[in-house]
């Protein structure tokens, strides 16, 4: 895959919006992202790269680019990535310019969630109204917790490692354009809210 570098992305040539979502780990991003696109099939929803190893089911191409911590920092010197996060000082996560870059050229609208981290990088180089981050706001690290723990067994290294993120997540929140509340109980009006804030943008 031939990548273009910052400095060669015309902000004039954006057509698309492109939809950013912001959330702790376990506030249900995935699942509104997977419903938005059912209601949006049109939205396009690009391919992260990770070095995470994969998980049962995942596919390379389709869920994540599965790349070494080498190959990951090499295309980070390359200025292959249009932003990219190291998160819980762990795991590398990014976005390849081509996966959000040409469609949005090509007027396509964009949908994908990112760490709040990389989305200044994104502010500084694309219009910013073309640029639509949206918080999901799952409550409490009481609550968020409960949810978790629910999904799985993490040792009190890793939660810490969480619970600090969730506090840096909380600090960036008043940042966002949107809020959406997630709390327990609140998954349908969140995708309500959600659908009316991308539909004002797109139509």
């Amino acid at each position: 895959m031939s990548l273009m570098p910052h400095s060669t992305i015309d902000p004039s040539s954006i057509q698309g919006h492109l939809f950013l979502l912001v959330a702790p780990s376990g506030a249900g991003k995935s699942t509104l992202i997977e419903y938005i696109l059912g209601k949006f099939p049109e939205l396009h929803f690009p391919i992260s790269a990770t070095t995470r190893p994969p998980r049962p089911g995942e596919i390379e191409g389709q869920d994540y680019y599965y790349l070494t911590a080498a190959e990951f920092e090499q295309k980070i010197n390359q200025g292959d990535f249009l932003e990219y996060a190291h998160v819980h000082g762990q795991t590398y996560y990014g976005t390849l310019i081509n996966e959000v870059i040409l469609p949005l050229q090509q007027g396509k609208n964009v949908i994908r969630h990112i760490d709040y981290q990389g989305v200044n990088s994104i502010r500084d180089i694309l219009p910013n109204d073309k640029v639509h981050v949206i918080y999901i706001d799952a409550g409490s690290w009481s609550e968020l917790l409960v949810r978790i723990e629910g999904r799985s067994e993490l040792g009190p290294d890793e939660l810490e490692r969480r619970h600090n993120s969730f506090k840096a997540e909380q600090d960036f929140m008043s940042n966002a354009d949107i809020v959406i509340s997630n709390r327990t109980g609140e998954l349908e009006a969140a995708k309500i809210k959600l659908i009316n804030f991308i539909s004002g943008r797109i139509s």
